[in-house]
């Protein structure tokens, strides 16, 4: 666990099962905490987090094939994506999912 300001990385195996089958992973993941007093105290305001290897495949089991078919189409676009040539930071590195925090 690595710990800087108010986030979080946090690195760690993990092990999926179904049935008799077992396939071991990693995962990383970051969080960003707020400390909201008594009586809630510390909590996470947002995280993120991905497996670093096959075993997403395996984490990817639960999900319907409509969601399967989503997903692969994000990570193609991820793939095949190139990051602009250019001085403007706003157009080399698009925010998706812009959050309230800097």
């Amino acid at each position: 666990m690595l710990i800087n300001d108010d986030f979080t990385a946090i690195h760690y195996d993990i092990l999926t099962i179904v049935g008799d089958y077992q396939k071991k992973g990693t995962v990383m993941e970051f969080v960003k905490f707020k400390d909201y007093g008594d009586p809630l105290g510390t909590r996470v305001v947002e995280g993120w987090g991905s497996t670093r290897d096959k075993s997403g495949d395996e984490m990817a089991y639960f999900q319907g094939d409509e969601e399967k078919k989503v997903q692969q189409e994000l990570l193609d676009y991820i793939l095949k994506y190139t990051i602009p040539e250019t001085d403007d930071l706003k157009l080399k590195y698009i925010i998706k999912n812009p959050t309230k925090y800097r």
